[in-house]
């Protein structure tokens, strides 16, 4: 497979603010950020139809998935001070990590040095009121590693009501109970506030490029007690993924890995574009992943077997709200009120066979399965239903190496990757399913070639 890897090295010798800079070196891969809190991932061109947030591409951190139920990840979840490694797979190029046609991104957290306990801080400050302060904690010994820190940062943009405050919170630990088993846990918090200013005419941005067209603060009370404040459209949310993941070496030969995770998302956006309307969403989530891992004693061929299932299922409660963006006075009015949710069930299988020390023949498939439901409450809790076919999605790929001079590979993958739910309705607040939406796939045919020269000073991948 194409693969791509980051170290902690790699990702300190850019950008302090974010990975945009680090991973953008990467061939194939393109990261574009709107501000400090919207990043679009785009590999080979996948997610390259999402305006904000990472779809058509599976994030996972230490083992345990980031990417909702529905296929959207929220990648400013995690800061980049506790994540020290990035592996990137290229195209739907992974049984092990589902089927998604743009790939896989695998993030590692840092591991703390062993043998002892310290606590670091970091800060930074730049133009348009851009700053940064973080704390992070590490604790490396026999018995466990941990690794947390704690992030504020915020910009107040070019453009006047362009104000960017992001919080993050992001803990990881491994502890060694015995010599075959081992709890792992993450925990990543995100609170962040964003504002949009709005678009400018052409005579406004001679006058002065860096206003906002809008400069009268409006705010109403929500019927659901909430506050929405409409100086100018934007976001603000909290996110909170965790997981704990066991695991278990049973024999020499065989191991056994399970994880339990979750999250919920809190949601309030404005939007001034036309009439002003404020969405309000309450979203959690859960899932399982378990993996069992067999490398047989063979004398020929070794080979090591993969095989698990990942299961996850997510509800939202979003209400749709509009409120005059001239008159304080005017209450906010209901203009729509829907739950949304589902599931998606993912089967895999992989084996990857040494048929000469040189020489790796990988073949493998995933079975995969989703299902989303929508109850609009302002019409009689009608509940409506999509199911999109169950899809095989297999993959065989071979790699030899010559050396470090040179590596070659080639590989044959299918890919399959469902719109997210919001894609699926006729609108983001009201509608029923598309009846002719299918979910896209793909077919990634591959030959490659990597290696270093000149004493390992020059590397390549083409």
């Amino acid at each position: 497979a194409s693969i791509s890897l980051l170290t902690a090295k790699d990702l300190s010798k850019q950008n302090a603010t974010s990975l945009t800079q680090s991973l953008n070196n990467l061939p194939g891969i393109r990261i574009d950020q709107s501000g400090l809190d919207n990043q679009r991932v785009t590999i080979r061109g996948i997610g390259a139809n999402s305006n904000l947030g990472v779809r058509g591409i599976k994030v996972y951190f230490n083992d345990i998935p980031l990417t909702e139920p529905d296929g959207y990840t929220r990648l400013e979840a995690l800061d980049f001070t506790t994540i020290g490694r990035v592996e990137i797979i290229r195209g739907p190029a992974s049984s092990l990590y589902g089927t998604a046609n743009g790939g896989v991104m695998n993030f590692t957290s840092e591991k703390a040095p062993y043998g002892g306990t310290s606590i670091q801080y970091g800060g930074l400050l730049g133009s348009y009121g851009l700053n940064r302060n973080g704390f992070v904690f590490k604790h490396g010994s026999e018995k466990a590693n941990i690794y947390a820190s704690v992030t504020s940062q915020g910009s107040d943009g070019y453009r006047a009501n362009n104000r960017s405050d992001r919080d993050n919170v992001n803990f990881a630990s491994q502890f060694f109970l015995t010599s075959k088993l081992s709890i792992n846990t993450v925990f990543a918090r995100l609170r962040d506030n964003v504002r949009y200013p709005l678009a400018l005419t052409y005579d406004q941005t001679r006058v002065d490029a860096s206003q906002d067209a809008l400069v009268s603060p409006v705010s109403a009370t929500l019927p659901n007690g909430r506050r929405s404040s409409f100086y100018n459209a934007g976001r603000d949310q909290t996110f909170t993924r965790w997981g704990v993941n066991a695991k278990y070496e049973v024999t020499d030969a065989l191991k056994f890995s399970a994880s339990y995770f979750g999250g919920r998302n809190d949601q309030i956006s404005n939007s001034l574009t036309g009439p002003a309307t404020t969405f309000t969403s309450l979203g959690s989530s859960e899932g399982l992943r378990a993996i069992f891992t067999l490398r047989p004693r063979m004398e020929k061929f070794k080979t090591s077997f993969n095989a698990g299932v990942e299961y996850q299922t997510f509800t939202q409660d979003g209400q749709n709200f509009s409120v005059s963006p001239t008159d304080n006075s005017k209450a906010a009015a209901p203009g729509a009120s829907v739950l949304n949710g589902g599931s998606n069930t993912l089967y895999f299988v992989q084996a990857d066979m040494e048929l000469t020390p040189k020489t790796i023949l990988t073949f493998g498939t995933g079975f995969i399965s989703y299902n989303y439901f929508r109850t609009d409450k302002l019409k009689n809790n009608v509940t409506g239903n999509k199911d999109f076919n169950n899809q095989i999605a297999p993959r065989i790929a071979l790699n030899h190496n010559f050396g470090d001079a040179l590596a070659l590979r080639a590989s044959l993958s299918k890919g399959f990757t469902p719109p997210i739910l919001n894609e699926a309705v006729f609108s983001a607040t009201s509608g029923d399913f598309i009846p002719t939406l299918d979910a896209s796939t793909s077919q990634q045919i591959e030959f490659g070639a990597r290696g270093s020269l000149f004493k390992k000073r020059l590397t390549y991948d083409v």
